[in-house]
């Protein structure tokens, strides 16, 4: 049986798409292969450069995305996480309800 620490480890990822901004951000990462620059993350989904970090460090935390340097910018892309495409998979089920 599940106790509630391990079931809140289960859970996290499911969680994290509760959040409008993550769940927007990991549906562009999923449509742009190659990854895109916290700058063009932040003007697509409409927020901050510090807010979109502050997004992209809690989803890297738990291995989602990876960032890769590219001279002075960072290139996020999703990871090849199992649980990644999982998430994916709920996006698209959702939002095509």
């Amino acid at each position: 049986m599940a106790t509630p620490l391990s079931l809140g480890k289960t859970l996290q990822p499911v969680l994290l798409l509760s959040d409008e901004t993550r769940a927007y951000l990991l549906i562009l990462l999923a449509k742009h292969k190659k990854g895109l620059c916290v700058q063009d993350l932040a003007l697509k989904v409409g927020v901050s450069h510090s807010a979109m970090c502050h997004q992209l460090a809690k989803l890297e935390r738990l291995k989602i995305v990876a960032g890769t340097r590219k001279g002075q910018s960072v290139i996020y892309a999703l990871t090849k996480n199992p649980t990644v495409k999982h998430m994916t998979s709920i996006l698209k089920v959702v939002r095509a309800l």
